[in-house]
């Protein structure tokens, strides 16, 4: 609860999915309402149907590859953490030349 609070734990990956869920059938739902607006419109309907067709076929795909990128975004910055506690607990050894353009490895307690 600590880390909720200062907001260390991150909630958005874990609401994203519902998120994108929630957003994908609204547009499924805007698309139906395209589709009954151009069944009754008297001019230019069957190009509103068309668009509701659309909408409802395409928008959903286009919503959940969003979704999808964030997340993408996410699992790399969790990746990114994982890789700087790694060089953290890595930074005891300090890296020295030697004659002869050898590099080698010493830890901070032998300097």
């Amino acid at each position: 609860m600590e880390e909720f609070l200062k907001l260390r734990a991150k909630v958005t990956p874990v609401l994203l999915p519902v998120v994108c869920w929630i957003c994908a059938v609204l547009v499924v739902i805007t698309g139906i309402i395209e589709i009954v607006r151009g069944v009754t419109m008297d001019y230019g309907g069957g190009l509103m149907v068309l668009l509701g067709i659309t909408t409802m076929f395409v928008g959903p795909v286009l919503v959940l590859i969003a979704g999808e990128t964030i997340m993408i975004l996410f699992e790399i910055h969790s990746s990114l953490e994982e890789a700087k506690k790694l060089l953290q607990g890595m930074s005891q050894t300090v890296p020295q030349k030697n004659e002869g353009n050898i590099i080698s490895c010493k830890t901070e307690q032998g300097l």
